[in-house]
């Protein structure tokens, strides 16, 4: 199958924006079908992970966008990344197969070829994305009774933690 040429983004994608390595180290990537050097991308040395760890924990930190964002909004925007997946899939397909050597075609891999890969990213962005204003982070008070999971959610808020406090359920049966 005949492709066109593409161009490549070699450098590291860092705090929204592509920049070299801080070192200027680049390391091949190579086709694993031929053997032939695609094209050399920037190598991330321990400064530039430093760089993007701070660049990850300021784009999560409580004020930021994302954080602060509806989950309509974020819907919306993952829902824009599927979209932009399913109209490049053929080159982005193509880039995979290019990079490791995976079939191009599903016919030519039993059916999982990079361009399935391709349709498979865009159906589980689309799955999560559902998901995205459904779930409002509400959380249901415990305290008092053992029945208050069957109450109204009580003043709702952001819930942060993996995990609540339960009280004790021989402590709420004394209680009654």
């Amino acid at each position: 199958m005949q492709h066109a040429v593409l161009s490549y983004e070699t450098r590291l994608f860092i705090d929204g924006e592509f920049v070299p390595s801080k070192s200027g180290a680049v390391f091949p990537t190579v086709n694993p079908a031929t053997e032939q050097v695609i094209c050399n991308v920037s190598e991330a040395k321990e400064e530039d992970v430093d760089a993007a760890v701070d660049a990850a924990a300021r784009a999560f930190a409580p004020a930021a966008p994302w954080r602060t964002m509806g989950g309509p909004a974020r819907r919306d925007l993952i829902m824009k990344l599927a979209e932009l997946i399913e109209r490049d899939a053929n080159a982005l397909a193509y880039l995979e197969s290019l990079d490791n050597g995976k079939p191009f075609s599903g016919a030519n891999a039993g059916g999982y070829g990079s361009e399935v890969d391709m349709m498979l990213a865009v159906k589980h962005l689309r799955y999560y994305a559902g998901w995205a204003d459904k779930m409002g982070g509400q959380v249901r008070s415990l305290s008092n009774t053992l029945f208050s999971p069957w109450l109204p959610l009580s003043n709702t808020h952001t819930h942060t933690h993996t995990h609540t406090h339960t009280p004790n359920p021989h402590t709420l049966l004394a209680r009654t």
